[in-house]
């Protein structure tokens, strides 16, 4: 079922990007109307419960799978991930929006590509690095886009959202060196143990730190706010990541992060199709243009066979 060639993986994988792209307005949205923790929470609740219903459904792996001692990498990577990093980004959403901080985000290539070089001994080929470099040309344009919008870089959320990339990218390796140490698991299941893992460490930030109050802020929606904030945490959390988790378990590492770069690229997409929120066109077709050519070159197999070791 999860069987996919290592060049589908940056299909897959930007398919997952869409999803959290999409899903991250809604994010923003709940986060600035209830709390950034409550938000957090909830999309980890919903993923780890969607989660458990699709491992007793479509695997029902071996108790000794799911616990096996090897998982702690997925373990702590959803503590770091979905629980700590993700905090920080909810809170760069309210303050610099969407696009502005994917924008900070798609710099993930660089430091999880040189991290997968030096643990997992994965070839930078020439591809990838020009693959990279498209999707950062993409990510140029529209941040070029985004200053002449606001005319200043609000540097205090930046180093926040700065913070949340560089713990994220740890996460990313965390997952990668999960899957290289038992092959055997599904990305559902390994999603399974993540989400666990970040819902482990809410559970204590609830008991030590500061109180959630799920049920009180949930049943304070509107129900069209509750089954929109229920859609948007299964789509861009559980959705996301079997998705995203799929295609990091083959594919290269830093070409996998390198589409997750897209991001500012389909959040500026969807601010202008479904927010009606204008974009200065000559830097969104250039954006474009960058991203279409990034996409090529990693997904189809051109003959760039210069690798760097």
């Amino acid at each position: 079922m999860f069987d996919i060639s290592a060049e589908s993986a940056v299909v897959v994988a930007f398919f997952g990007s869409v999803c959290f792209a999409t899903s991250s307005f809604f994010y923003a949205k709940y986060s600035k109307q209830v709390s950034t923790l409550w938000m957090n929470f909830f999309k980890c609740l919903v993923s780890t419960i969607c989660c458990l219903f699709a491992v007793l459904l479509l695997e029902f792996p071996e108790a000794r799978v799911f616990f096996s001692q090897t998982n702690l990498f997925l373990f702590l990577s959803g503590i770091f991930g979905l629980c700590i990093a993700d905090f920080f980004l909810l809170r760069a959403f309210i303050e610099l929006g969407n696009a502005r901080t994917f924008l900070i985000y798609s710099f993930q290539p660089l430091i999880v590509g040189t991290g997968s070089y030096f643990l997992f001994n994965q070839p930078l080929h020439l591809k990838h690095f020009l693959g990279i470099a498209a999707f950062m040309g993409c990510v140029c344009f529209i941040s070029l886009e985004q200053y002449k919008k606001s005319g200043s870089w609000q540097l205090k959320w930046i180093g926040i959202a700065l913070c949340g990339l560089i713990i994220d990218c740890s996460s990313v390796l965390m997952a990668k060196a999960g899957f290289e140490s038992n092959p055997a698991l599904t990305p559902i299941t390994g999603s399974l143990i993540r989400s666990v893992g970040a819902l482990f460490f809410f559970f204590l930030i609830h008991l030590f730190w500061k109180k959630i109050d799920f049920w009180k802020h949930y049943h304070q929606l509107k129900p069209s706010d509750r089954l929109t904030s229920t859609i948007a945490s299964f789509t861009g959390t559980f959705l996301s990541l079997i998705l995203w988790l799929t295609a990091l378990r083959v594919g290269h590492v830093a070409s996998v992060a390198a589409v997750g770069a897209s991001s500012p690229f389909v959040a500026s997409l969807v601010e202008f199709i479904f927010f009606r929120k204008k974009v200065l066109s000559k830097y969104f077709i250039a954006a474009f243009a960058c991203f279409v050519l990034g996409f090529y070159i990693l997904h189809f197999n051109l003959n760039f066979n210069q690798h760097f070791n």
